[in-house]
């Protein structure tokens, strides 16, 4: 399998791009509402809802000890159906990968991960160069 490959027909998939998800910032405008935790807001209700299907327990189990593993708050809901698929092909490359760190950073989702190919973290690194918004900085 070619992890490489097998990553940029996710992101066409998908259609990844940066900047191309968000028309405003929603960290902004709950807090301008008023609302902190977005409960009102449509945006973090959709986020919330593809939180609670990306999460299982396997996912939870690849966290390396004393990591911090998943920062999902607030994260474009197709974000996660790429991540899901993508940790699939993960495991045939890899399977014995653990996950340090995946989390938001200037607007950007970076993934840190170790027991990984070479291939895996070129294939990585393609992600976080689509999985940006400026709209996510706050």
């Amino acid at each position: 399998m070619d992890l490489i490959a097998k990553t940029q027909e996710l992101i066409e998939k998908y259609d990844l791009r940066p900047n191309s998800y968000l028309a405003e910032n929603p960290y902004k405008r709950k807090k301008a509402a008023g609302d902190w935790l977005g409960e009102n807001d449509p945006y973090f209700q959709a986020s919330n809802a593809a939180i609670k299907k990306f999460i299982t327990l396997e996912k939870l189990e690849r966290v390396a000890e004393k990591w911090y593993g998943y920062d999902l708050y607030g994260v474009p809901p197709v974000w996660l159906s790429a991540l899901d698929e993508f940790f699939e092909l993960l495991k045939v490359d890899s399977p014995d990968f653990r996950v340090l760190q995946w989390k938001k950073k200037l607007g950007g989702y970076r993934g840190y991960t170790d027991n990984i190919s070479i291939s895996a973290q070129h294939a990585i690194n393609a992600l976080e160069e689509v999985l940006t918004d400026e709209n996510l900085i706050y």
